[in-house]
């Protein structure tokens, strides 16, 4: 995998015959807006294959929802120069922060997904200092009836998932329902955290829960100096991944053949016990 943060190329992410709405937090005038949930609000409104562009730089405070029932297939994405016309490599060009500077998080997850008819990427940008909830500091997503959602090259760093009960996917928790997709790619869950002070602790870097033969495909992603902490026990020390109404041996072949050069390392625990230890797949 490429460490995106040292190169200098540029490359053009687009969507073919997509509306573009562009969002930039800095002031810029070329944006169409200047609020992030504000664009992605008029491109689910409008319907159809929608593109949102965020400006490279960093912003902060961000709590935004995406909810898609109405059949769009949108992409937001990261790295854009002010012109909007070229495209940074690096998903580390756009980070969006749930806390009030770099190293403060905020009381709020950053991004919180519905998917229940239609289709969603992320891609090339970063997700950072969640916090304030139980699971899914960083993203929280559900996904149902054949929907698909694509993380693409994002990185998804410093969320914090805590609770008196059980805490659950400190970077990323996702819900698949009726057939649905969940694509995870070349991305990176870095020094997410997830802690409970009573009870149990599941994917300090992510936690997939797939239903009613819903599916999940990670490749090329790395899971790495995730941290967690309990009293009690923890289950999926870097990871947790579950499927409820599958043969659990048929279920592990296929896990592991959907996940691709899943890099999985160097997740630390505190106090517990390690039900399912952390695992390398090349």
């Amino acid at each position: 995998m490429k460490h995106k943060g040292l190169w200098c190329l540029f490359l053009f992410f687009s969507v073919a015959d997509a509306a573009v709405h562009t969002i930039s937090h800095s002031g810029n005038p070329n944006a169409d807006y200047h609020d992030l949930q504000t664009a992605i609000d008029a491109a689910i409104a409008a319907g159809g294959t929608e593109e949102v562009r965020i400006q490279t730089g960093n912003a902060f405070n961000i709590n935004v929802s995406i909810s898609i029932s109405n059949g769009t297939n949108l992409t937001v994405s990261g790295g854009w120069d002010s012109d909007f016309n070229t495209q940074s490599s690096s998903y580390i060009d756009t980070n969006l922060h749930a806390g009030g500077n770099f190293n403060v998080y905020g009381t709020n997850r950053v991004m919180n997904v519905n998917v229940f008819d239609g289709q969603l990427t992320l891609h090339n940008f970063a997700i950072q200092r969640g916090s304030g909830v139980g699971f899914g500091a960083g993203i929280n997503a559900m996904v149902n009836n054949a929907s698909v959602f694509t993380m693409d090259s994002l990185l998804l760093a410093y969320n914090y998932a805590t609770s008196t009960n059980s805490a659950t996917g400190g970077g990323l928790s996702v819900t698949g329902f009726s057939n649905s997709q969940v694509h995870i790619i070349d991305s990176v869950f870095n020094n997410n955290t997830a802690e409970s002070t009573s009870s149990t602790v599941s994917g300090a870097g992510f936690l997939a829960r797939m239903n009613n033969n819903s599916q999940l495909v990670v490749t090329g992603t790395y899971v790495v100096r995730n941290v967690s902490h309990s009293p009690s026990q923890v289950t999926g020390l870097a990871l947790f991944i579950s499927e409820t109404e599958a043969d659990a041996f048929a279920f592990w072949v296929e896990l592991i053949s959907g996940l691709v050069n899943v890099t999985v390392c160097c997740n630390p625990f505190v106090f517990g016990v390690v039900v399912v230890v952390n695992f390398l797949l090349a």
